[in-house]
């Protein structure tokens, strides 16, 4: 089974409609977003959702992010690294992120 990753800081509309087109048609899509997610819109687009769950991408934000839950962002990198998929399709910022 073909699969597609879709990565941005929040899944856009855009990508919701290209989610639900490729589900259609049987490939699977996993989403990575840095910002929160809410999860039970994405279920109807992506097979999976990676999400870091983070409010805003201030270094402040992201530096309590690691220190208060290190295994959660631990987790988090672990599923970026070991996803193996046929595609990406990386839309704006950020950009370390498609380089994953």
């Amino acid at each position: 089974m073909k699969s597609v990753i879709l990565t941005h800081l929040r899944p856009d509309v855009w990508q919701y409609k290209a989610g639900f087109a490729f589900r259609k048609k049987g490939i699977k899509t996993i989403s990575i977003s840095l910002l929160s997610v809410d999860k039970k819109s994405a279920k109807d687009s992506f097979d999976e959702v990676i999400s870091l769950d983070l409010k805003d991408m201030k270094p402040k934000t992201i530096l309590k992010s690691f220190i208060k839950n290190p295994t959660k962002n631990l987790n988090f990198f672990y599923r970026v690294l070991t996803i193996r998929a046929n595609y990406a399709i990386c839309q704006g910022a950020p950009h370390y992120l498609s380089s994953l």
